[in-house]
């Protein structure tokens, strides 16, 4: 079964949310899946008090307009789409319709309609991540052409620590390289160990580091080899990096240049696996400062962070049934 059949794709109709049409574009191609564009509307109430109907449905029709118009587009590309326009709060109602559509992955640009500021994610984006329970694909905002225009990743990128989520992370690499003719590039950071030293030089502390790394390389190295063994093609271009740094982050981090096209596919866990929280500490710092396209596998069943269904506006609730 694919891991992408539905794809979920909140917009707000500004550009900036729109970053994320082109990577939406890539994943619906690649994995035959569906596409849900998602508009929510937040006019519908204000300080508690209803707005007048006539202004509300006049809100209402402009959203399914920009909605179909972008679905248009997409579909003239070959993709399966359709469209919904809801209300309510909107990091909420975005993560209620990724449960009640039953999407396997929510496409979001790092900011939207306020635009760039200080942070690296917007408010919006860092609620849906933190609660939606499922994989995320984080754009960076940027200014998209009138056009969807295919992106054509230069090489897709995967931390790999010799995990089987890891592995989950690289069979899905590698069909989104195949696919657009990129180079999957897997990357394993040797992270050196901090031993308690006696003394300043301490002869024994340092061996065991040394010992440590050279083994970890070893076992690395054979590990990498395999896997480009295992997954080479004449469709396929695979190469490896290893990397030797204190920090596991900061090596992820500068590995990449944000200007050139390539996407970084992580799994939400590594190795240590077991976590109470949706994201180990590597995705998540990468989450909030990648500045690249990076799409996170959540490997944690769904249910363990979704939030509970908000209160229904079933008098002005679109009541076309979500499981189409």
């Amino acid at each position: 079964m694919d891991p992408f059949g539905r794809i979920l794709v909140p917009l707000d109709g500004s550009l900036a949310a729109e970053s994320g049409l082109t990577h939406c574009q890539n994943l619906g191609a690649t994995f035959e899946a569906k596409l849900l564009l998602l508009h929510v509307l937040e006019h519908g109430w204000e300080g508690g008090v209803s707005l007048d109907g006539v202004e509300w449905r006049l809100h209402h029709a402009e959203a399914v307009t920009y909605l179909e118009r972008v679905a248009d587009r997409l579909r003239k590309e070959g993709l399966d789409v359709a469209s919904r326009v809801v209300e309510g709060k909107v990091a909420r109602e975005i993560v209620s319709a990724a449960n009640r559509w039953k999407a396997d992955v929510i496409v979001l640009s790092s900011h939207g309609q306020g635009g760039l500021d200080d942070f690296d994610i917007g408010s919006i984006a860092h609620k849906v991540v933190s609660r939606a329970g499922i994989s995320i694909m984080l754009a960076p905002t940027e200014c998209p052409p009138d056009e969807v225009a295919e992106t054509r990743y230069k090489e897709v990128i995967v931390p790999v620590d010799c995990s089987r989520q890891a592995e989950w992370a690289l069979s899905i690499a590698a069909r989104i390289a195949q696919a657009g003719g990129s180079e999957l590039h897997m990357l394993h950071v040797i992270s050196a160990p901090k031993y308690p030293e006696r003394a300043p030089g301490d002869f024994v502390s340092r061996m065991y580091r040394t010992r440590f790394i050279e083994a970890n390389r070893e076992i690395a190295d054979h590990y990498l080899s395999a896997m480009e063994e295992r997954l080479s093609s004449p469709e396929l271009r695979v190469r490896s990096s290893l990397i030797e740094s204190s920090s596991v982050v900061q090596a992820l981090t500068d590995c990449v240049d944000p200007s050139s096209a390539a996407l970084m596919v992580v799994t939400a866990h590594g190795e240590s696996g077991d976590s109470p929280w949706p994201y180990g500490s590597v995705a998540g710092h990468l989450i909030m400062h990648a500045n690249m396209p990076l799409l996170v596998l959540q490997d944690l069943p769904r249910q363990a962070f979704t939030v509970r269904e908000p209160a229904s506006y079933s008098a002005r609730e679109d009541p076309a049934p979500w499981n189409e």
